[in-house]
């Protein structure tokens, strides 16, 4: 009998002690550790992950408008947010009230929705409102312009000596060296030493790269081969109102991506005959880097033309390397525009911009 007993006191004090400890660990956490949590994440330190797709309403109006008519759409749909809100003041009967309760659901998702990209709007404008944004879309501007593109530019010189980004640096120069056909020998020089000296001499297989890419070249002879291809296929003009878009060039500010430039002759320009390379201008043509080619299908049932329920023509837009967001809005906006014949279906090897290109040009130390 004593030995139950002692067995009996020995198995209730253990049991006693297993509850204690499991009280003041739970304690620790709900009181101690919790809070802690909670503020690190409200204070702001912690990044949230957001995945951003077609399903979501307001991502789907938001993605092709220029950053001037985002904050304008984020408030005009505030304000409806808040009429849809006020109609339950407004309900009178049992099914008014009703018709209000079934847009419970959606009225929450969108103001989650306006809440998530009103953040969002407001970090990116942290960023295009900075000095070394505007600066350096200016500086693009003014090349794309084909102002002072013959000669080193004092901008390109500022900024390697205050070791600014090299792959802005490198944008600069490779769009200088683009539109004026390449760049004097004294120039490619100046800059190949200048950015060696400030960044380490790695950046020598960096130039060696963007010139086998054909981003970088010698000027041979002077040839006024961009600024044919500008006029030519318009590739840039004055955007006066960004909000109200009109042309294809308010994805870049005032610049028509050649690419879509292209698309936009052979497809929605009106010609008649077959979609060909023949509706754009052959001395344009040869101009352009690189061959093309076409495929003329032998019959209807060869070309497998699909059609949308709005009768337009499906037509598969390729592209081989790597193509921009801009690009892809541009091309939404053709699809979008009033009697547009095709609606396009984009694909291609990896979504790209200036700095990605830039990332795989810099040869790494090692």
């Amino acid at each position: 009998n004593l030995f139950v007993y002692l067995f009996v006191c020995l198995f209730v004090g253990l049991f006693v002690c297993l509850f204690v400890c499991l009280f003041v660990c739970l304690f620790v956490y709900l009181f101690i550790c919790y809070p802690v949590v909670y503020v690190y994440v409200l204070s702001g330190n912690k990044r949230k992950k957001v995945t951003l797709n077609s399903s979501d309403e307001l991502f789907a109006d938001l993605r092709d408008l220029h950053f001037a008519s985002v904050g304008p759409y984020l408030s005009r749909r505030a304000k409806n947010l808040n009429v849809v809100m006020d109609e339950r003041h407004m309900a009178q009967s049992v099914s008014q009230l009703r018709v209000f309760v079934a847009k419970i659901p959606h009225i929450q998702v969108t103001k989650r929705s306006l809440g998530l990209h009103t953040t969002i709007a407001e970090l990116v404008k942290e960023v295009i409102d900075e000095v070394a944004f505007s600066e350096l879309k200016s500086q693009e501007q003014r090349f794309l312009e084909e102002v002072d593109h013959d000669r080193v530019n004092e901008y390109i010189e500022k900024l390697i000596g205050r070791q600014g980004d090299i792959r802005s640096i490198l944008r600069l120069i490779c769009l200088q060296s683009q539109v004026g056909n390449g760049l004097k020998p004294k120039v490619f020089e100046h800059y190949k030493r200048e950015v060696v000296h400030a960044y380490g001499a790695q950046h020598i297989v960096t130039f060696y790269r963007l010139e086998c890419a054909g981003l970088l070249r010698l000027q041979q002879q002077a040839s006024k081969t961009y600024s044919t291809l500008r006029k030519g296929l318009k590739l840039t003009r004055q955007v006066t109102d960004v909000r109200n878009a009109e042309d294809i060039s308010y994805t870049h500010s005032g610049y028509a991506p050649m690419s879509v430039r292209l698309v936009e002759q052979l497809i929605v320009k009106p010609g008649s005959g077959p979609i060909s390379w023949k509706r754009v201008d052959e001395s344009l043509m040869r101009l352009i880097p690189g061959p093309h080619t076409e495929f003329s299908p032998r019959s209807e049932q060869d070309a497998g033309a699909e059609t949308t329920n709005e009768g337009q023509k499906l037509v598969l837009v390729y592209f081989i390397g790597g193509v921009s967001f801009g690009e892809i809005s541009a091309l939404r906006f053709l699809s979008q525009i009033e009697d547009s014949p095709a609606n396009f279906i984009i694909a291609t090897t990896r979504l790209s911009n200036g700095n990605k290109l830039m990332e795989c040009m810099v040869s790494a130390r090692n």
